[in-house]
């Protein structure tokens, strides 16, 4: 039975857990000392029963990450169960999330290094056949420095297949950062992480997030717009940042392009300051041929509810949804998935085709007032502010363990 603090427990015999790393509406992450390996660790102890689908969720995630063999993927040594919860041993990060860092303003030439590096873990994971489906702020940590980037939290990463849904019309990811083709319930694939990167990193430049609103609100609106890019930056940090977030994903380049650009484009950042002003550099407008204009496409029974809602609500200007008016469109976050993710209930699948094309335009554009400065939602494990917990000694293990188990918002 679950009843609190694990301070100075010593877990399977071996894990004598310290302070408390942090703690999230999810999980509570505490510092460790492996005393059979002689090595700090992190134990992440996650809300909620340890049912057999969780527990056998959190060993694949262990074995899948044991596989990849990449310094950039937050290494998971080992699972357990602790008064009926589970936990991962992990290896400890100390430099907190890049959530956290984005507080403050970020150079452009710290954001193309972040980005070349969670690249280069993409690449390596990719090439394992698998797509991580939730690359996002929280589940991205640096180290003291900032000289390294990690990528966290592989619980929603498909491996040797590809995917639309875990259940029918329930896309799994954190609505912010989804792709359109899962938005509309297509094939998840490696060009899903290389746009939900793109959207971090304009986040990381501007401090909003680029599709702000509620989870529905922030899904629907990639389907009418792309993301713009702000003005100031040099070209060659532009041009990737735009490919990486086409609306098309055979149009966005693979992680390994993505490292070599996003590497080029650190060069060319140096020495320029944190972005400020109202300045964005839009999408060149397509050939006329090409152009659509906003309409409901008709044929469509199972859709109408959701392209009427989305054209109100991206093209008329109106209030965000209101899930009444709307059945059967819903976003609601569920402890089934990993801490932070949202499953965006979308009733049969959206069509391929965009609702609309048009050059985006920012200027002007309201930003919730809810949104705290230079940060969006954050739901995930962070270090406790101005704690300091000192590493805990070797103990002395006993026989038995004593437990098992910026401003202005760019629009």
């Amino acid at each position: 039975m679950w009843d609190g603090d694990l301070t100075g427990e010593v877990l399977n015999s071996r894990y004598a857990v310290g302070g408390l790393y942090g703690a999230g509406g999810m999980a509570e992450v505490y510092r460790a000392f492996d005393t059979r390996m002689d090595r700090r660790v992190a134990i992440k102890v996650f809300q909620g029963d340890a049912a057999s689908e969780e527990r056998v969720r959190l060993d694949r995630e262990a074995r899948m990450l044991a596989s990849l063999h990449c310094p950039g993927v937050v290494a998971v040594y080992d699972t357990g169960i602790v008064r009926g919860r589970p936990y991962y041993v992990m290896q400890p990060i100390d430099g907190g999330t890049l959530r956290r860092r984005m507080r403050e303003p970020i150079a452009p030439s710290v954001v193309a290094r972040i980005g070349a590096q969670v690249a280069e873990i993409l690449a390596a994971v990719h090439a394992h056949d698998i797509v991580h489906r939730d690359v996002k702020p929280s589940n991205i940590l640096l180290d003291l420095g900032e000289r390294r980037a990690y990528l966290a939290d592989f619980g929603l990463a498909l491996q040797g297949q590809l995917t639309r849904v875990t259940r029918t019309g329930v896309l799994v990811g954190t609505a912010g950062y989804l792709s359109p083709e899962q938005v509309r319930g297509g094939d998840v694939t490696a060009a899903s992480d290389v746009y939900a990167l793109g959207l971090v990193l304009l986040e990381c430049l501007t401090g909003w997030p680029e599709y702000p609103g509620g989870d529905t609100e922030s899904a629907l609106a990639r389907l009418h717009r792309e993301p713009c890019v702000p003005a100031g930056l040099p070209a060659s940090l532009t041009d990737v940042l735009v490919a990486m977030t086409s609306s098309v994903p055979g149009n966005r380049p693979t992680a390994d392009v993505c490292v070599r650009r996003l590497v080029r484009a650190e060069r060319d950042c140096l020495g320029l300051e944190p972005l400020s002003g109202d300045g964005v550099v839009t999408r060149p407008e397509p050939p006329a041929d090409r152009r659509r204009s906003v309409r409901v496409l008709a044929g469509v029974a199972a859709v109408v509810g959701v392209l009427a809602v989305a054209g109100a609500l991206l093209c008329r200007g109106t209030p965000p949804v209101d899930e009444r008016s709307a059945p059967g469109i819903a976003a609601t976050r569920t402890s089934a998935t990993t801490p932070g993710s949202s499953t965006v209930d979308l009733p049969g699948a959206v069509p391929e085709e965009p609702v609309a094309e048009t050059t985006p335009v920012r200027s002007g554009a309201a930003v919730p007032e809810t949104l705290p400065p230079r940060i969006g939602s954050a739901t995930v494990v962070e270090p406790t502010e101005g704690t300091t917990a000192p590493e805990p000694p070797k103990p002395t293990v006993p026989a038995k363990g004593k437990g098992n188990g910026k401003g202005k918002p760019k629009g």
